[in-house]
């Protein structure tokens, strides 16, 4: 398990924010896309979620992010068509971290993890 990180997301029924030296809050609604894939860690590899905002913001968050289990868990009820996390997690968490795994696309149809 990584180290706990200094950030924590936070998800309200509108939304979430992102704590750290730049806080960044958004409303689910403003979710271009969600895309998971892995990041190379000090002692282990990170299982990452890149949120994509509307505004053309990306903001990621990984498995070390206080409240990254709540969101994972969270977003299959918040966004049409996510995929439950039985159906990627695994497969993205001990996959090459060269290819990313697409969750979520706003106006999609969803329900499908794509990698690429």
């Amino acid at each position: 398990m990584p180290a706990p990180s200094s950030r924590t997301i936070t998800i309200t029924a509108d939304g979430g924010e992102i704590s750290g030296s730049t806080p960044v809050r958004f409303r689910w609604s403003d979710l271009g896309s969600v895309t998971a894939l892995t990041r190379p860690g000090e002692l282990e590899d990170r299982l990452t979620l890149r949120l994509r905002l509307a505004d053309g913001r990306t903001v990621e968050v990984d498995e070390a992010t206080g409240g990254f289990t709540q969101l994972v868990e969270a977003l299959p009820d918040i966004l049409p068509g996510f995929p439950e996390r039985n159906e990627w997690l695994y497969e993205t968490a001990g996959g090459d971290p060269s290819e990313e795994t697409v969750l979520y696309e706003a106006g999609g149809t969803g329900g499908e993890a794509r990698r690429s």
